[in-house]
């Protein structure tokens, strides 16, 4: 387990230092969805090792399914970011929106994938 929340653990703290120094030239003003980029990158590595303890290794979907579960927590951490800069520069853009549904139908991949490691039949668990 590891090797699945010591990337995380870097990832967010890169996210807090790196929010941090662009809170220094925001002129006071702040952003809820760029304060949480650090936190959602925490709380994915703890969610991931949480999925990790159900999954049945041998199975070929749980490498697809760590693999989709990363693309949609990278696609809404871009999308918290970007939405924290475009709300402190007070603009908008279009792209936080593709961001989030990105993320959103990698989340229902990964779901998929997980029902499907999860209630498939184990060859061990069947006797002849």
């Amino acid at each position: 387990m590891k090797k699945t929340y010591k990337p995380y653990l870097i990832v967010g703290t890169i996210l807090f230092g790196l929010t941090r120094i662009y809170g220094l030239f925001a002129h006071g003003v702040i952003s809820l969805a760029m304060e949480l980029t650090a936190i959602v990158a925490l709380l994915g590595g703890v969610f991931l090792v949480l999925i990790k303890i159900t999954l049945n290794k041998n199975h070929p979907s749980s490498s697809w399914l760590v693999f989709t579960y990363n693309v949609a927590l990278a696609f809404l951490i871009n999308h918290l970011f970007i939405q924290g800069v475009l709300t402190i520069a007070g603009g908008s853009s279009s792209l936080d929106f593709l961001f989030i549904s990105l993320s959103g139908v990698f989340a229902l991949i990964t779901i998929g994938l997980w029902g499907i490691n999860l209630f498939t039949v184990r060859k061990e668990s069947i006797k002849a």
